[in-house]
């Protein structure tokens, strides 16, 4: 398969060191790219807020305005009418064998799941295959929950699938757990991609978090990195 359509979800301005370490990775891989800088806060007008985000979720703020930016990489890949896209935020980083594992683990995709779906490539969340699951050869497997949305692939009919529920049922919660209540509710069919080739540069010490959650302020550097290596053996066990 080609090389599928990237984009790195990016805010304009003030996240230069991101850019830099963006640009310098796609080249080591070789990989084409584009930015979707459309949906800073700025953007989250009044009329943004009411077509996609509850009262609840909150006004215009960093978290709005990731899974408005999000929300956009969706569309675009529906307007352009492609079967999929990869979407990463700018902190992503990529493994060695990204370019060469996923085309195979897409054309998986498309064999296993012809409707609405989204493979996981990261391994930010800690969550992996389990050891007695994985089969030579096999890189797509189906997943129980959300990993994260730093770094994912979604195919056109998950695309068009998270937006409409997006305008029906409106965002009240982030859009990695957005995503866990569509594939609840049977909307999505939430897939893992095993080995990941992924991770997220907020969790390692690249960089520092641009959003400031629970779960970001307990992981840091240090004990993920930790937790990475007790979680890969764990795994290999189960």
């Amino acid at each position: 398969m080609p090389q599928p359509n990237i984009i790195v979800l990016h805010v304009a301005r003030g996240y230069e060191e991101r850019a830099r370490h963006i640009e310098s990775m796609m080249q080591r891989h070789g990989l084409e790219f584009e930015y979707m800088l459309r949906g800073d806060i700025p953007q989250v007008t009044p009329q943004v807020l009411a077509e996609y985000f509850c009262d609840s979720f909150g006004g215009a703020d960093a978290f709005t305005s990731c899974s408005y930016k999000h929300l956009l990489a969706c569309e675009h890949i529906v307007a352009q009418n492609w079967p999929g896209a990869v979407i990463m935020e700018d902190d992503a980083v990529l493994f060695a064998r990204f370019g060469t594992l996923l085309p195979e683990a897409l054309r998986q995709l498309d064999t296993a799941c012809p409707g609405p779906a989204i493979l996981s490539l990261e391994d930010t969340r800690l969550r992996f295959v389990p050891y007695s699951r994985r089969r030579k050869g096999q890189l797509v497997y189906p997943g129980d929950r959300d990993r994260l949305a730093g770094c994912y692939y979604i195919n056109r009919a998950g695309a068009q699938a998270v937006l409409d529920f997006a305008r029906s049922h409106k965002l009240d919660r982030p859009i990695d757990t957005f995503h866990r209540l569509m594939l609840d509710s049977g909307l999505l069919n939430y897939w893992w991609m095993q080995p990941a080739i992924a991770t997220q540069g907020s969790f390692t010490g690249l960089f520092p978090s641009s959003l400031s959650t629970r779960y970001s302020r307990l992981m840091t550097p240090l004990v993920w990195r930790l937790k990475l290596g007790y979680r890969k053996l764990l795994y290999r066990f189960r």
